[in-house]
């Protein structure tokens, strides 16, 4: 079976995650191309992650990864989105409730920089001997981890905004991965830094057998 380990920080208030294995091919259904999201661990206390992992991934230490950001000025790229969804919704609220609804732009315009800010530090990507890992959320926090081993196929992308701003992205496919998986899609990289990534991952790919 294909496993993809993701863990989220779903309750880090009372110290507590979830943890999931995506499997493919594990039954005759899931053969005919379906996936299964297994819940291991519903609910686990945030210091027992380490070790259960080590079960599931043996010589994978979360603590000990390097973990590389992306670009730091994406968080500007990212508020920009946030303003231009806002600011047609403030537009109508002004025409059909008055001008005291300007009062809310006061609280959308820095929450939207502030949320973009924290979106982009918390997101990460690193790369081991033997896995790729992915992490992203700053309300709710999700890691995902992919043996080279199980990666199916790469793609490099560079959209209009990403040339102008000299980035690209960077999504790793797996058998594993259904529509509600965290996937590993890596945006923001700067353009060299995905070009080197997409490299190292399709040679280290190429060098191991997949297996379902």
């Amino acid at each position: 079976n294909l496993k993809k380990p993701r863990i989220a920080d779903s309750c880090r208030a009372l110290d507590r995650a979830e943890m999931r294995v995506d499997t493919a091919g594990g039954s005759p259904e899931e053969e005919k191309g379906g996936v299964s999201h297994q819940r291991i661990a519903p609910i686990i206390r945030k210091d027992a992650v380490a070790g259960l992992l080590s079960e599931i991934l043996p010589g994978i230490d979360l603590g000990a990864v390097e973990w590389q950001p992306v670009e730091p000025g994406a968080w500007k790229r990212l508020a920009k989105l946030y303003l231009l969804i806002c600011v047609p919704i403030l537009i109508g609220l002004v025409s059909l409730g008055g001008p005291e609804w300007l009062l809310a732009a006061l609280v959308l315009a820095p929450g939207a920089m502030i949320n973009a800010k924290l979106h982009v530090r918390h997101m990460g990507w690193a790369l081991t001997d033997e896995m790729v890992l992915f992490r992203s959320g700053w309300l709710r926090r999700n890691v995902s981890i992919v043996r080279h081993g199980k990666i199916q196929a790469l793609r490099l992308s560079e959209s209009p905004f990403d040339r102008r701003y000299g980035m690209a992205g960077l999504s790793v496919d797996t058998a594993g991965a259904g529509p509600s998986s965290h996937r590993i899609q890596i945006p923001y990289l700067g353009a060299g830094t995905a070009r080197h990534l997409y490299e190292c991952l399709a040679e280290r790919a190429a060098g191991t057998t997949f297996r379902w």
